[in-house]
This record gives C-alpha cells, sequence and structure tokens, in this order.
C-alpha cells in the first residue's frame, strides 16, 4: 500500500468533548505530528489521519492532516459541519471546505 487513511481524531481522541481535553490539542510541528511525518518518509507512505488541533490563537478544531511520501505537508483541513451538541460545544468550526491536493499519483 502506499496510502495509509487513519479515522477521525486518530490522534488525540474524543477527549475533546470533555473538559480534561481542552489541554490536548495538537498543531502542526507537535511531536505526534513530527512522528507521523517520520513513518511516512521510513515507509515511503502517503498518510491521512483525524487529529484534535489547537491552533495557534487557542481554537480548537477537528482537524484532519495529509502527509505525502516524503513526510511533507500535503494539506490540512478543519472539519466546518460539526455533528451535534457536544461536538458543537468542543471544537470551532473550520472556515472552508477542504482542499484539493494530490499524495501518490
Amino acid at each position: 500500500a502506499r496510502l495509509l487513511i487513519l479515522p477521525e481524531l486518530f490522534l488525540g481522541g474524543y477527549r475533546a468533548l470533555s473538559e480534561a481535553g481542552e489541554a490536548c490539542g495538537l498543531r502542526e510541528g507537535s511531536p505526534s505530528i513530527d512522528r507521523v511525518a517520520s513513518i511516512a518518509r521510513a515507509h515511503h507512505l502517503a498518510i491521512v489521519l483525524g487529529f484534535f488541533e489547537r491552533s495557534a490563537n487557542g481554537q480548537l478544531y477537528n482537524s484532519a492532516l495529509a502527509v505525502d511520501e516524503d513526510g511533507r505537508l500535503a494539506a490540512l483541513y478543519r472539519k466546518t459541519h460539526l455533528f451535534g451538541s457536544a461536538e458543537k460545544a468542543a471544537f470551532s468550526p473550520g472556515e472552508r471546505l477542504g482542499p484539493i491536493f494530490e499524495l501518490v499519483g
């Protein structure tokens, strides 16, 4: 396989829906995100995964990240249509629909 797709909130999980989750948001460049990039490079594998993101301004997002087979960020998407009251209370909605990008040909 040349593409690995992991589930929504794979990194961070649904603990974001509780008060304890407030401190758990990841940012681009965090050790967990860097580890995913190194796995992609080591296995020459593109990876798409969901994660609980805390933006630079402190907003919380249900996000997805695409890393290419060289470990470079290919795309970042913040979920725009949040489901249910718990998700709407925990996350801010993204501001635009997902980007178009190419990973493995």
